[in-house]
């Protein structure tokens, strides 16, 4: 099996359509759908978005049902189950372009082991008004690790080969101990331990500003939370990390 593409969803009701329907083009347009699964991760999920993926039903590999409240394990739970080399995750309520399965494979299949794929664009819809955002590559001359102690470079959905994700799993978002986001915190956590962060060209993920249960909302207060491990990577001198600081 070459990709598992696992979505992500709880609330995201009708919603959800889009994103599955934006997945499994993706997976289609690759030409090597046979070769890919389509897992569904449920966590906590409404009845509406239950419904939703029973209309999928014949066209998902799986559906897990997790009651996890939190992203971070559900991300887990959809890479223990999957079958892939690689991995792509999609949140309910965000698009693919069509591309993005087989530009994701072929920059994989190009790229160091130790190496995490995002989309070279993002475009933010929804809200006020729409912003295409231009994600960084670790081989840009402008791009700085230690900048993720103020702010996350990346967003959320990205490919990675299993195995790292069953030696570096998410961690659980701690609101009492200002622990959170998962992307953010994991990002940390894996240029901790020297991994690369590449961009796959000429790719885009649509990102739904969300206007009810904001991650932003649910986890204000502590918004600046970077890995204890980034912080022990920036205190070593090893001049064999991949990053010139």
């Amino acid at each position: 099996m070459k990709v598992s593409a696992i979505v992500n969803c709880s609330y995201e009701g009708l919603i959800l359509k889009p994103a599955l329907a934006s997945a499994l083009l993706s997976i289609e347009a690759s030409g090597f759908a046979q070769d890919c699964e389509l897992i569904v991760v449920a966590d906590c999920a409404n009845k509406t978005t239950l419904a939703v993926l029973e209309s999928y039903r014949e066209r998902l590999s799986a559906v897990l049902r997790t009651d996890h409240g939190d992203l971070g394990m559900a991300r887990n739970a959809g890479a223990a189950a999957a079958r892939g080399e690689l991995v792509l995750f999609l949140d309910g309520d965000d698009l693919w372009s069509r591309n993005w399965v087989g530009a994701a494979w072929d920059a994989h299949r190009e790229s160091p082991e130790q190496t995490i794929l995002h989309p070279q664009l993002v475009m933010r819809f929804g809200g006020c008004e729409p912003e295409i955002l231009v994600q960084p590559d670790w081989r840009d001359p402008y791009f700085d690790p230690r900048g993720l102690v103020a702010r996350n470079h990346w967003i959320s959905l990205c490919g990675v080969r299993r195995d790292l994700l069953i030696e570096i799993p998410y961690s659980r978002a701690d609101a009492l101990r200002g622990f959170g986001f998962e992307d953010w915190s994991w990002y940390a956590e894996t240029v901790a331990r020297g991994l690369r962060h590449a961009i796959v060209p000429d790719t885009v993920h649509f990102i739904r500003q969300k206007r009810t249960h904001s991650m932003q909302v649910e986890m204000a207060g502590f918004d600046r939370i970077p890995s204890f491990a980034f912080a022990e990577y920036l205190a070593a001198d090893d001049a064999s990390r991949p990053y010139d600081l």
